[in-house]
């Protein structure tokens, strides 16, 4: 079976093959990437809460790089108090080098 021939919502009701979908779509894209660690995640210090018990999300916008936004001391105090509330999540998200 072909990753485009896979529908999302059947994937997500199997995990296991999610996995195998994920780490060959993966396996296909990185290579191509400079910086893989921009779009990974699982930083230092990342904060890792459900989504769906959350009350109120965030996305924290930084309009430049992934290398410039995270050493940005007011974001990463803002992620930090966000995310120290018990119904509350942020996440953070960059620009990619092609946009800018």
């Amino acid at each position: 079976m072909k990753c485009q021939d896979i529908s999302i919502k059947w994937l997500t009701q199997n995990p296991g093959v999610y996995l195998m979908y994920l780490s060959e779509t993966l396996d296909q894209i990185l290579p191509l990437v400079r910086k893989p660690g921009r779009y990974t995640g699982g930083e230092l210090h990342a904060s890792v809460k459900d989504w769906q018990e959350a009350d109120v999300r965030f996305a924290l916008v930084f309009p430049d790089l992934y290398e410039i936004g995270m050493s940005h001391y007011g974001l990463q105090i803002l992620y930090h108090i966000l995310n120290a509330g018990d119904h509350t999540l942020a996440e953070r998200c960059y620009l990619s080098l092609i946009h800018i």
